[in-house]
């Protein structure tokens, strides 16, 4: 990894994707909460805005699939990058 270091395009890209890898997580997270706030809105007590849990949390999980094909499409650009990379570290431009 500290070999990899000196390259700006390749940390960019390393931020990119995990940005959207952490972003699948807190989405689809959220819409697990979301249905088990509608599973207890019908089966248990009545929440406040409760019928809106139902369709949040399938809004998330659609959402997050959506999130994990930018998150697919990213990981292939910073894998191809740190390939590059890794293919020129012998390279006098790339030396520190």
């Amino acid at each position: 990894m500290d070999v990899t270091r000196f390259d700006d395009i390749l940390f960019d890209y390393n931020c990119i994707y995990g940005f959207y890898h952490n972003l699948i997580a807190a989405i689809f997270m959220d819409g697990i909460v979301l249905f088990a706030l509608a599973a207890i809105n019908n089966w248990g007590l009545s929440l406040p805005l409760g019928r809106f849990f139902l369709w949040g949390g399938i809004t998330c999980v659609i959402v997050s699939f959506i999130t994990t094909w930018f998150a697919y499409t990213n990981g292939r650009r910073y894998a191809k990058r740190l390939y590059n990379v890794f293919l020129n570290l012998d390279d006098d431009k790339n030396n520190y």
